[in-house]
């Protein structure tokens, strides 16, 4: 999906889904009360100031107009390869979704630590390879 630049940063995130919606309960809480809720599907990635932000659809509520950066997504690295094997022209993915995928596979929190290429997007030869890896796969 191809879109002008935003030449102005991204409004602050507020909890996700968006506060007073009239939606669903969280699906799960963590043991020190947080919240957690469950991706439906990743719904559009563009490149904001060289970094990759997805908009996202959440299982139980409406449309989610806010743009999410790609380590805000290490969890579900599936619902990314899906995405961007449907979308292949769109921006992403991000570097370490191999890393991110492997950790999921493995369920491991190993290599979902922060890290620096977290929000950036693969060149295009580094996609050009991971996409015909996929379709391989496939």
């Amino acid at each position: 999906m191809c879109r002008k630049a935003n030449t102005i940063p991204p409004p602050p995130r507020p909890l996700s889904p968006k506060p007073l919606q009239p939606n669903a309960a969280p699906v799960k809480t963590t043991e020190d009360g947080e919240e957690l809720w469950e991706l439906n599907e990743v719904v559009a990635s563009r490149l904001m100031y060289g970094m990759l932000y997805y908009q996202v659809s959440w299982k139980g509520w409406s449309k989610d107009e806010y743009w999410y950066p790609a380590s805000d997504l290490k969890r579900c690295p599936h619902l990314l390869v899906e995405y961007h094997f449907e979308n292949p022209d769109a921006a992403g993915p991000p570097r370490r979704l191999d890393v991110w995928d492997r950790a999921w596979d493995e369920r491991t929190e190993e290599g979902l630590e922060k890290h620096t290429e977290d929000d950036l997007t693969m060149t295009a030869a580094q996609k050009k390879i991971w996409m015909e890896g996929l379709e391989a796969m496939m």
